[in-house]
C-alpha cells in the first residue's frame, strides 16, 4: 500500500511538473514554503542552496527522461527525495514536518489544493460536490493533455488557462446558487486562482 500512494504522489508531482512547464519562473513556490518555517539566516542560506541545486537536478532530470512518463516519474521523484534529505539535515523536526506538508501541497499543485479550499467554504451539498471534482477533474486533465500546444509557450499557456477556466465557471455557475457562485468568484480571486503565487 505504500509504494502504491508513492507511487501516485510522484505520479502527481510529475503531472503538476508537465502542466506547469508553460511558466517562465520557478515551479514551486519557495518562498511561501520558507515564510512557513522561521528560517535562521543561516538556514535560509542553505535551504536556497539546496532548493537551486535540486531544481536544476530535477529539471535535468525530467529532460533526460522525456518523454517516457515512468522514466520521469521515477527520476524527478528520486531527485525530491534527495532535496528532501538535504532539507531534513538544515531543519529542525518542527521545521521539517512543516516542510513536508507544504512541499506536499507545492508538488501536487497548490492551485488544487486551494480549489479545495475553496469547495470546504461552499457549502455545497452532496451531488454539487461530486460535480465541483468533476468539472475540475476534466480542467486539469485537459489541461495536463494539451501541454504539447504551449510547452514553453507563456502566453499560449495563459490564453489557454483562461479559456479552460471560463469553461470551468460556467459548470460552476450550472450547478451552483447564484450566492455559491458570487461567492466561488470572490473565493477564486482571494486564492490568486489562475495565477502565479511566486
Amino acid at each position: 500500500m505504500k509504494v502504491n500512494i508513492l507511487s501516485v504522489f510522484v505520479l502527481a508531482l510529475v503531472l503538476s511538473l508537465l502542466a506547469s512547464c508553460g511558466h517562465q519562473e520557478e515551479r514551486f513556490n519557495y518562498t511561501l514554503v520558507k515564510s512557513k518555517l522561521s528560517l535562521t539566516e543561516e538556514q535560509t542560506r542553505q535551504f536556497d542552496l539546496i532548493k537551486d541545486e535540486y531544481s536544476t537536478k530535477a529539471r535535468a532530470a525530467y529532460e533526460a527522461s522525456k518523454p517516457d512518463r515512468q522514466k520521469v516519474k521515477e527520476a524527478v521523484g528520486e531527485v525530491f527525495a534527495q532535496q528532501d534529505a538535504a532539507m531534513q539535515d538544515i531543519l529542525s523536526p518542527e521545521q521539517f514536518d512543516i516542510y513536508v506538508a507544504e512541499m506536499k501541497i507545492e508538488r501536487d499543485g497548490r492551485e488544487k489544493h486551494n480549489m479545495q479550499l475553496i469547495k470546504s467554504e461552499l457549502a455545497l451539498d452532496s451531488a454539487q460536490s461530486v460535480q465541483y471534482d468533476l468539472a475540475n477533474e476534466a480542467f486539469y486533465k485537459t489541461l495536463i493533455d494539451n501541454h504539447d500546444n504551449y510547452h514553453g509557450k507563456p502566453d499560449v499557456y495563459l490564453q489557454y488557462y483562461q479559456e479552460l477556466d471560463l469553461s470551468r465557471r460556467q459548470a460552476f455557475e450550472g450547478f451552483m446558487s447564484p450566492a455559491q457562485y458570487t461567492q466561488y468568484v470572490e473565493l477564486a480571486t482571494e486564492y490568486n486562482i489562475g495565477k502565479s503565487e511566486h
